[in-house]
């Protein structure tokens, strides 16, 4: 197996001079914020998910990240980020790397010194597979399906998880100005933007710790009522420490008097922003009346643009590829689309397994038990 190696903080190495020949590609394991955050914005416009601070935040007693890069004379050709985590402090691992590998035309040649790499990863944190979900949508893959087939990796048929990154994603492009955005989004949205101000209420931006601990209150009593699990306080505390408080993310909160109506947590990640979490108070009657969820949304949208990011994504679609108003998830989709957003269908999920007698049992559970336990936990946790 190829060995895994610490780098040292430092620039990355120029590339050989022409005429030269290629050394032989190398994976290197990076321990370093700068070092890696550099190496994946250079590799194209990655999600956060590929970001160093979003291992740490996901970091604890039970998930460890990873974050391995392939040099090619000095210079990073390709990377994958990825966190091993023990399902219940279980013995084994399962390697969550979503949104890699970067870039994603990665070749043969690069694709192969990664995965043997990361059957050295495997092995020390005694993992049953690594799941991969690239960022990129099905006809824009190129070779990469046949690449990654190539190396071991199984395409699966699920058209989503209950744990992983959603294949279908709603995104708005901010490069327009605040006008071109507002003429771009149904008339009734549009006319409900500033209606929490108009009515006393406010707008709130926060990145302190109480801030997102209102968030959080907002989002456990939402899930309580639609059956969806909540994460830990102690995660949301390491959003906050790794995003929020570098000033790379926001909470923000509608309220009236004293009443938190609706919020949202999103952070950025270069010239890309994600919204990560909302939700609303329904017990307030003011809360739709006010269009509540409206104005923080729009909030977010301007955050976003000042922070200098192109993108907006919006998480996902929680629809098929075309939305009926039959499905639970519509009303979801109906309000994402009214701010002007656009469906976007991601490529599918793959996996690279390491204990084939242990990875049937766990295909088993993840189609056939999770949802009802991801229920249960809902109104427990």
């Amino acid at each position: 197996m190829h060995p895994l190696l610490h780098v040292p903080i430092g620039p990355v190495a120029p590339a050989a001079p022409a005429g030269t020949a290629a050394a032989k590609p190398r994976v290197v394991e990076i321990l370093d914020r700068r070092r890696w955050n550099e190496i994946v914005l250079a590799l194209g416009d990655p999600d956060l998910r590929q970001s160093f601070e979003w291992g740490e935040a996901r970091r604890d007693r039970h998930a460890a990240p990873v974050r391995c890069a392939v040099l090619q004379d000095g210079v990073p050709v390709a990377a994958l980020a990825a966190v091993a985590w023990r399902p219940g402090g279980a013995p084994w691992s399962i390697i969550d790397a979503s949104r890699g590998l970067l870039p994603h035309d990665i070749g043969g040649g690069p694709c192969a010194h990664l995965v043997r790499a990361l059957g050295a990863v495997a092995r020390r944190h005694r993992a049953v597979l690594l799941r991969l979900s690239p960022g990129l949508a099905p006809d824009a893959r190129g070779g990469l399906h046949d690449t990654l087939v190539a190396n071991r990796f199984l395409a699966l048929p699920d058209e989503s998880t209950i744990w992983n990154a959603p294949r279908l994603i709603m995104t708005l492009d901010l490069r327009p100005d605040e006008a071109a955005l507002r003429r771009a989004m149904r008339q009734s949205t549009r006319l409900s933007l500033t209606r929490l101000q108009g009515h006393g209420g406010r707008v709130e931006h926060l990145t302190s710790e109480a801030g997102v601990v209102r968030l959080r209150a907002l989002l456990a009593a939402g899930g309580r009522r639609r059956g969806v699990p909540v994460r830990s306080a102690a995660y949301f505390h390491a959003l906050r420490e790794q995003y929020l408080a570098r000033g790379e993310g926001r909470v923000i909160l509608a309220v009236l008097g004293a009443t938190d109506l609706a919020g949202l947590l999103a952070v950025r990640f270069g010239r890309r922003a994600h919204l990560l979490y909302s939700g609303t108070n329904l017990d307030v009657a003011a809360t739709r009346a006010l269009r509540a969820g409206t104005a923080v949304h729009w909030e977010l949208i301007r955050w976003a643009r000042a922070a200098g990011c192109d993108t907006l994504d919006w998480g996902g679609a929680i629809t098929s590829g075309a939305p009926q108003a039959s499905e639970p998830g519509f009303g979801i989709y109906n309000f994402k689309r009214g701010f002007g957003c656009r469906l976007t269908q991601l490529g599918g999920y793959y996996d690279l397994v390491f204990r084939p007698a242990l990875y049937r049992a766990f295909r088993l559970l993840e189609r056939r038990w999770a949802p009802h336990l991801w229920r249960l936990r809902a109104h427990v946790g």
